[in-house]
């Protein structure tokens, strides 16, 4: 785990490790950007509409000798890839600055794609399926 790997103690007044938080959609509902590697928690993420980033800091590795990707990485994410800490930098300043996700194309392409199926019915969806199987005798 990548926070495992950074002394972030000189930055505690304005950095914070909630590795260990119980709850990650609390903490999506009061961030205002989302910097992953490689997790999937970019795909619920996306449904806040708000910046994404990935920072793979070991990338060549995770994608030849670990598990390889389920999404061409680098033409499918709903986000800007950052190599290195200068460009995550310049990323972040970026994406603050540049919130409107409605605007960005790459982002509203994987969200059409991903996220724009779900339109909060989905329970209903599936009691009027099952419903319907048992009315046709299937």
């Amino acid at each position: 785990m990548i926070s495992n790997a950074l002394d972030i103690s000189d930055y505690s007044d304005f950095v914070y490790d909630f590795s260990n938080y119980p709850n990650i959609s609390d903490l999506y509902l009061v961030s205002d950007l989302l910097i992953t590697d490689y997790s999937s928690v970019f795909f619920d993420y996306a449904y806040l509409k708000r910046p994404i980033l990935f920072y793979p800091y070991d990338y060549h590795l995770y994608k030849e000798e670990l598990r390889g990707f389920y999404l061409n990485y680098e033409r499918d994410l709903p986000g800007k890839i950052a190599h290195n800490s200068k460009e995550l930098l310049a990323e972040i300043h970026h994406a603050l600055e540049h919130s409107d996700m409605s605007a960005n194309q790459r982002f509203m392409n994987f969200y059409n794609r991903f996220c724009a199926i779900n339109d909060g019915l989905s329970s209903l969806k599936v009691v009027n399926y099952v419903m319907h199987q048992i009315e046709s005798g299937v």
